[in-house]
């Protein structure tokens, strides 16, 4: 081969640090046609997409959800398959944390955008994830995120431009994630910028022209 590409500078970095060899980073991309912002008024839950294994940290999310003062959010977990084992643990974490967990496998397309479009924001914290596609699906649909600053989701999410970042603690997603719902314009101002954001830098187009990638950005 002539050229090793990978999905993020975390990965350039980790196939650096195992093999000793330079990669190109060739983002991927968000069909910003097909994830649209609806305009749609936001509701008292919060999403999270990815499979239900461990890796995805859907504990920690618990966790967080259960440190937050009632009425807290439902989380509602959408994934394309589930270590039953783990969803077991999950809802009886749930259970202990006081938390609603809804966990819906196998969804169509339709019915997760039309989830991303009424969440209040996508809460996000798998182990050294990649890349971390879905935090720019829901930001195509105008869904702040609030992550952690691990792995990839240094590059897709920017805190305070399109989401929330903060420290892998429960305690610290619990205080962004409050923060959030008692500030409606900064909930506002998230979810307009979040768009714009997967548009100027992750959209289709925008994966394949390294010049708009390392252009500056520039919220309307």
């Amino acid at each position: 081969y002539d050229r090793i590409l990978v999905n993020s500078y975390f990965s350039r970095e980790s196939v650096l640090r195992t093999y000793g060899l330079d990669a190109h980073v060739c983002y991927l991309g968000v069909d910003t046609d097909h994830f649209v912002d609806r305009g749609l008024p936001r509701e008292h839950f919060v999403i999270g997409v990815g499979a239900i294994i461990t890796l995805k940290n859907i504990h920690f999310l618990i966790d967080a959800l259960g440190r937050v003062s009632p009425p807290r959010p439902r989380l509602v977990w959408v994934g394309n398959a589930a270590d039953e084992s783990y969803l077991t643990e999950l809802t009886r974490l749930a259970q202990e944390r006081q938390v609603e967990f809804v966990p819906l496998v196998n969804i169509s397309d339709e019915e997760l955008i039309d989830l991303l479009n009424r969440a209040a924001a996508m809460l996000y914290a798998p182990r050294l994830e990649p890349f971390g596609y879905a935090p720019l699906e829901a930001g195509a649909c105008g869904c702040p995120v609030i992550t952690v600053f691990e792995g990839g989701m240094k590059e897709t999410v920017v805190d305070g431009s399109n989401g929330l970042v903060t420290d892998p603690d429960p305690a610290a997603m619990a205080a962004a994630l409050s923060r959030l719902m008692a500030e409606p314009e900064l909930a506002k101002r998230l979810s307009s910028q979040a768009r714009h954001f997967v548009q100027e830098r992750f959209s289709l187009p925008a994966a394949i022209d390294l010049d708009l990638q390392r252009a500056p950005l520039h919220y309307p």
